[in-house]
């Protein structure tokens, strides 16, 4: 069975490699009004990821493929492993001067560990949520009855709007009259069921039914202005930096669907940066901010610099990964 994510959107990778310079804007700032800004803009980036995963959770039948699923697991897996043993090398160059064993206590405790378990902050670099939560998403989706149910469109609908709702309420709404909800002491908005699983479940509902589908490409994206807009005007009014406005929501719903459908014809270069390199830049960009402060000669080019060197490290992982993979099927050739 042929799956849709065989199929490649120009659209669609060209906005992965947008999005993955707005993450970098969230974590490492230009100075002043312009920075945050760009920090609020930047906050459509990491629910447009979830959405363009829950979009190619399902093949061309419009059902889900359980083969499929085990290998985007899998996929999301060896990222996890590959970032921890990354992270991990990375503080003990950083903390040279310590022991292997001083690094990790100072790093691993009952803390750090009952939040992995309740709002899956990893150890070492917390902007690796991400991955687990993605990770959780498609585990939620392994059990048969599960499937079978977010193929129900009431059952879908209701989900995805239940979990956006108190998402939003925990994250904007609440916070403005001094209220929030918790869960073991943890703000809702940080566990995964509603700062990732209705951003996803979103995505699965642009497969389905196919919103908006009367609408051209153009005029989405002059829509997705206004969510860019909404978000600046949340970032004026609100009390706390929310991890996503509802502003920031709208535009990623809007980019997916524009990726999906536009047929224009967009640079090359940046559509294979984005379909290969944007997950890289997302995991070492952290890791590139402490480079950066360190030579950048001012605070507007720190964030250049950054993504500078965050996508010339996801080049070399890519180059050194397609080397191996070859390596590997020229000895599997010869043992045939």
């Amino acid at each position: 069975m042929k799956e849709i994510n065989k199929i490649r959107y120009d659209g669609l990778d060209f906005l992965k490699f947008i999005a993955c310079i707005l993450v970098v804007f969230i974590h490492c700032q230009f100075p002043g009004l312009f920075g945050e800004s760009m920090r609020a803009i930047g906050r459509t980036a990491v629910p447009f990821f979830l959405m363009v995963s829950g979009y190619f959770c399902v093949n061309r039948s419009l059902q889900f493929d359980f083969n499929s699923l085990k290998k985007k697991t899998i996929h999301v897996l060896n990222l996890i492993l590959f970032s921890f043993v990354f992270f991990a090398l990375y503080h003990l160059l950083i903390n040279y001067q310590k022991s292997p064993v001083e690094v990790a206590v100072d790093y691993i405790s009952s803390f750090s560990i009952q939040r992995f378990l309740i709002i899956n902050t990893p150890v070492f670099y917390k902007h690796l949520w991400f991955l687990l939560a993605l990770l959780y998403c498609y585990l939620l989706l392994f059990p048969p009855f599960m499937r079978r149910a977010f193929l129900n469109k009431r059952v879908l609908l209701t989900s995805t709007f239940i979990c956006l709702i108190i998402f939003v309420l925990s994250s904007e709404i609440l916070p403005l009259y001094g209220k929030e909800i918790t869960v073991f002491g943890y703000k809702s908005q940080h566990i995964f069921l509603f700062r990732a699983l209705p951003f996803f479940l979103m995505g699965l509902c642009a497969r389905l039914y196919q919103p908006l589908e009367k609408v051209a490409p153009p005029n989405l994206l002059i829509m997705a202005l206004f969510g860019i807009v909404l978000s600046l005007v949340e970032l004026h009014y609100q009390v706390q930096d929310s991890q996503a406005y509802m502003g920031s929501i709208l535009c990623a719903f809007l980019w997916l669907l524009y990726g999906v459908r536009s047929k224009k014809q967009f640079p090359k270069m940046v559509v294979i940066w984005g379909e290969k390199l944007s997950l890289y830049v997302y995991i070492y960009h952290i890791a590139a901010i402490s480079v950066s402060n360190k030579i950048s000669p001012s605070e507007w080019l720190t964030p250049i610099i950054v993504i500078i060197i965050s996508f010339i490290m996801a080049y070399i992982t890519l180059f050194v990964k397609g080397m191996i993979s070859n390596r590997f099927c020229a000895i599997s050739r010869k043992k045939s």
